[in-house]
């Protein structure tokens, strides 16, 4: 059974409960129904647009830094996103940009990780969840239902979420 976190909760996964050789990441949302009819219309029935949540990978150095954040684009750098696919020792990957969420019982968008083949100088790394232009369209997490991030192991063993 999966550990369900809380913000700001953290956890320590070990490798003798867990197939710790390649790891999934993955990321799901809905937004929130827009109401409907006559009442919807009164009470807030406003259009909202599309939310476009991103899986967001840092990997970082012994200082917990990110060290090479890449062109002016962060393309080719320690930061894996929609705009930078893969990481350059090809061991962390992230599936593509899913611009809308909802797409049923499967995650939106994954980020996969060979945490065997990681590079040393990387001593861990970070994973986030961000809204792409949320500030400049006043959108917020308190807007989006069943938003999930969650960690599966090797063998399909979901760790947490």
């Amino acid at each position: 059974m999966a550990i369900n976190l809380t913000k700001g909760q953290t956890i320590d996964l070990r490798k003798d409960t867990n197939d710790l050789d390649r790891i999934t990441i993955g990321l799901g949302w809905k937004v929130r129904q827009k109401k409907k009819g006559f009442l919807g219309g009164l009470l807030g029935g406003k259009e909202e647009a599309e939310f476009d949540l991103d899986a967001v990978a840092f990997l970082l150095d012994a200082n917990g830094k990110v060290k090479n954040t890449g062109n002016d684009k962060l393309r080719g750098g320690d930061i894996v996103f929609f705009n930078s696919l893969e990481h350059s020792s090809g061991t962390v990957t992230h599936s593509g940009d899913n611009l809308v969420g909802g797409t049923g019982a499967q995650d939106d968008e994954q980020i996969i990780v060979k945490l065997n083949s990681v590079p040393a100088q990387y001593h861990s790394i970070l994973f986030l969840v961000c809204i792409y232009g949320g500030i400049g369209r006043k959108q917020h997490f308190g807007q989006v239902e069943n938003a999930y991030m969650r960690a599966v192991d090797g063998k399909g063993k979901e760790m947490v979420r």
